[in-house]
């Protein structure tokens, strides 16, 4: 499982240097591409060239810059942030009641949670916003299209999160409202 966080980690760093040198204008022309031609075709067979095909644009650095904007305001961000605090804290407690607290893994939480859920959560953000315009999607479309996909991925982050805190809880015993109903069965 670590494997696969570092592994979105590293992916999740990898789309926002793709997405950042994309929205960065070169000054240098662009070369048009050759034609394709088989190796066992005809000269019959060959097509003629007309021209570049349709270059897919990137965002602009602005309209990027406006997205983690929008991402730093967005609610749902700080719903993620609450929930990781709520699973560290109920994460100490159950290691103090189970006598396996180590102080020395207290800091953790930051690279198993903070760092996988935010930045991963950001990546997603600003590609799935972006997203729909670069590949053609434009006007209310696109921006219903990255709006599901972002609710998506905050989803998945919450109800892993949930699982974790439920997780904290039952070895915490916790009687919803003193009526005696345990979860830990």
């Amino acid at each position: 499982m670590k494997a696969v966080k570092t592994g979105l980690t590293v992916l999740t760093m990898m789309v926002l240097a793709v997405l950042l040198v994309g929205c960065i204008e070169d000054p240098t022309p662009t070369v048009s591409p050759l034609p394709t031609v088989s190796p066992l075709a005809m000269p019959a067979q060959i097509e003629t060239y007309e021209g570049p095909a349709r270059a897919v644009e990137l965002p602009s650095l602005d309209k990027l810059l406006t997205t983690i904007d929008r991402f730093f305001r967005d609610a749902r961000l700080y719903a993620i942030l609450g929930l990781i605090g709520l699973d560290v804290v109920l994460g100490v407690a159950a290691a103090l009641k189970t006598g396996k607290f180590d102080w020395h893994r207290l800091g953790d939480f930051y690279k198993t949670m903070v760092a996988p859920y935010v930045l991963g959560y950001l990546a997603l953000y600003v590609t799935f916003q972006l997203l729909p315009e670069v590949v053609g999607m434009v006007g209310e479309a696109g921006a219903v299209a990255g709006e599901v996909m972002v609710t998506v991925a905050f989803a998945t982050i919450v109800v892993n999160l949930v699982a974790s805190i439920w997780d904290h809880l039952k070895v915490l015993k916790y009687q919803f409202g003193g009526v005696g109903i345990n979860i830990s069965a």
